[in-house]
């Protein structure tokens, strides 16, 4: 695919050749973008309209408005200074089963509970800033975060995708509940509410809490994916229906809260690999110690540890005698990066450790 930034369009609203029609610059534009979309698909920034889009493949081109810098001053969850502002997903209603659509490019992407239940209620794809991924690592998600997106998008979103909106509608009155439906049997039944809030599934299935800004996701008169409340775990799980109810498949670790900047949300436990870097052909491995996330020394007893690495085949967990684990490099000496987390559960409730990264290198 190639991306367009604005299909060129700054103001130049109007053609500079005095001897051109007034339209000119546009029209030129328009044909611009037939000619590229006969090569290749063709993407946009923040433009559309009847014309370009009939050969558009995408379009990057929603703010997600709602607590995000400057629209805070206008939008507020959608309540602003007790005035109700109603968003409507327009766009996406008309063209959805024939572009992609997308948050802005330039936007910080969907990495807040808050855009992706807008994002969701919206039919839009998601996306991530690659460059945010230090800043999460810094925060104790690791790919948290980009391992929930991509699971929202290959189960709910990839689900949608390329299919008509034939509805969207609050079901409130104080617009914290949305409901979408597109061609296929899909539904999205999205909340809005700073709080957690119990949703309806869909027949006589009741309802299920789901976390501050969460979602359920159906097909066919059947739930399929949400994201649920959690009281021990505030941002919520990502959870699969089955069984006849849903099951937790991954916390849900986003960049904020409800609005609210990342610092203040972090994970249960820390984990802390020392050292942090290991030559890749050598012997020297990395212990791997958890503690409460303010550093203070954690009772294990009676408590299951399960370790997650991701990195294989370029390093191992190796237990000592001393029931100690530690990270060591795998055989072929091959350098890269790995990350290891730690699940602690206690009397069935599980407690989740930040991601700590490991680099193998080749010194």
């Amino acid at each position: 695919m190639m991306f367009q930034d604005e299909i060129a369009r700054r103001e130049y609203d109007y053609a500079a050749d005095f001897c051109a029609p007034p339209y000119a610059y546009c029209e030129e534009l328009v044909e611009q973008t037939a000619r590229c979309a006969a090569i290749l698909p063709i993407g946009t920034e923040g433009v559309g309209g009847d014309r370009l889009f009939q050969t558009l493949a995408s379009s990057l081109g929603f703010y997600l408005n709602t607590m995000q810098g400057d629209r805070a001053n206008t939008y507020d969850g959608p309540n602003r200074n007790g005035v109700l502002v109603q968003q409507w997903p327009l766009g996406t209603a008309v063209m959805h089963d024939k572009v992609a659509f997308y948050p802005h490019n330039l936007d910080r992407g969907v990495d807040t509970t808050e855009n992706l239940s807008w994002a969701l209620a919206f039919g839009l794809n998601l996306h991530y800033q690659a460059q945010h991924m230090e800043r999460d690592f810094v925060a104790g998600r690791g790919f948290e975060l980009l391992n929930g997106l991509s699971l929202v998008q290959k189960r709910v979103a990839g689900r949608y995708f390329g299919k008509a909106m034939t509805a969207f509608r609050y079901l409130t009155e104080d617009l914290k509940v949305s409901r979408t439906v597109l061609d296929g049997g899909v539904e999205i039944v999205a909340s809005h509410d700073l709080e957690p809030r119990a949703l309806s599934l869909p027949g006589t299935l009741g309802t299920v809490t789901v976390a501050p800004h969460g979602f359920v996701a159906s097909e066919h008169g059947t739930p399929t994916y949400a994201l649920i409340d959690d009281a021990h775990l505030r941002p919520g799980h990502l959870a699969r229906w089955k069984g006849g109810r849903f099951v937790p498949e991954l916390a849900w670790c986003p960049a904020d809260l409800a609005g609210y900047r990342s610092d203040t949300i972090h994970a249960d436990l820390r984990l802390t690999a020392t050292p942090a870097e290991l030559p890749a052909a050598g012997t020297t491995r990395a212990a791997l110690t958890l503690a409460a996330w303010d550093g203070a020394p954690l009772d294990l007893a009676d408590a299951d540890i399960d370790r997650e690495l991701e990195g294989r085949p370029i390093a191992h967990l190796v237990t000592d005698a001393d029931g100690s684990v530690r990270l060591a490099p795998g055989p072929g000496g091959a350098t890269g990066w790995v990350t290891v987390r730690a699940v602690v559960t206690r009397d069935g409730i599980p407690a989740y450790s930040g991601v700590q990264l490991v680099r193998l290198t080749g010194g």
